[in-house]
């Protein structure tokens, strides 16, 4: 623009012929030509710096927005190992589960244990005959013991300061004040006769005796042992029909053999002041039939009764009756 500027200053100027005019500024030829370029040029220019200031607009609207850089993963927290679960230690033994909270350490013999699907539960006797309740629930792995617990045909209730819990062969209940009533139904339960003893099979004969070559030579005469402790409490075991009525004194066994449904009867008195506990159970070749815990009345804590429902066993059937204490009498009867 500033070589266009220079050439116009440079054009030659054309003079008028005829001169100027009179009383008007004389303008030749030449300068309207000068104006002319000039103006065209600053026209030029002005489009010149219009198209460069749009396209450089349209350059940047069209540059794509910068791309931030990537940042880094946070490193993964390290997970904590899971701690077993509690019914790890649900499997039953013979002292109860091998929980330590729901389990009968010596010298506690095991009652009875429960397990539901929230809960494991073992009724233990002490030495002197009182029960203990103990408990554990699963999911918290809480323990719960409870001394002088009750029993009456066969409903264990034990009692603290914050519930009361109650024990059958059905269901676990709980009551707390001021809370809903929970029932826990039980899926398994068990007794230390709930499993009797393997019997040799009466088909099987007995093995027979090797010739003897020579007789044998004579053996000094000896005494008799004397009969254990135990043994010289029970009476002895005689099958015998029914109906019957038997007594006796301390721990001792009936057996009979069943033909038609009966129905089992008993009673027992300790001397006056001592509690009753024990329990009686009636097993047969294919397991338990009954079990009653013995435990006294309200009334009267050293006398207690109760009977079965009507049994359709039939067979050999041994009744044992084991009571907690010393001179403790009682009576079973079967019709």
């Amino acid at each position: 623009m500033t070589r266009m500027a220079h050439l116009i200053d440079h054009l030659p100027t054309l003079g008028d012929s005829e001169g100027p005019v009179a009383g008007s500024p004389r303008v030749s030829r030449g300068s309207w030509i000068r104006i002319a370029i000039a103006s065209l040029a600053t026209v030029l220019g002005l489009s010149a710096w219009q198209l460069g200031y749009f396209t450089a607009g349209s350059e940047q609207a069209s540059m794509p927005d910068p791309v931030p850089p990537p940042v880094a993963a946070a490193p993964a927290k390290p997970t904590s190992p899971v701690a077993p679960s509690p019914t790890s230690t649900a499997a039953p033994i013979d002292r109860g589960f091998t929980n330590p909270a729901a389990r009968c350490d010596a010298p506690l013999q095991m009652v009875v244990a429960g397990r539901t699907a929230s809960s494991l539960v073992v009724v233990c006797r002490e030495p002197g005959g009182r029960l203990v309740y103990k408990g554990v629930r699963l999911s918290l792995g809480a323990g719960t013991q409870i001394d002088g617990v009750t029993a009456t045909a066969g409903t264990f209730v034990a009692r603290n300061e914050t519930a009361t819990y109650t024990l059958t062969p059905k269901e676990l209940v709980i009551a707390m004040p001021g809370a809903p009533v929970a029932r826990e139904p039980i899926l398994e339960y068990r007794t230390p006769r709930a499993t009797p003893p393997a019997r040799v099979p009466r088909s099987v004969p007995p093995a027979p005796a090797a010739p003897r070559s020579a007789p044998p030579a004579p053996v000094a005469a000896t005494k008799k042992p004397a009969p254990s402790a135990a043994a010289a409490k029970r009476p002895p075991v005689a099958a015998i029909t029914t109906p019957f009525e038997k007594a006796g004194t301390g721990a001792g066994q009936v057996s009979f053999t069943a033909d038609d449904p009966w129905r089992l009867r008993y009673s027992m008195t300790c001397p006056a002041g001592k509690p009753i506990s024990g329990y009686i159970s009636a097993d047969s070749s294919t397991g338990n039939i009954y079990y009653g815990a013995l435990r006294g009345g309200a009334a009267d804590p050293s006398v207690a009764g109760g009977s079965s429902l009507v049994k359709s066993t039939s067979g050999t059937v041994a009744i044992d009756v084991i009571p907690g204490g010393e001179g403790c009498a009682w009576t079973v009867s079967v019709n």
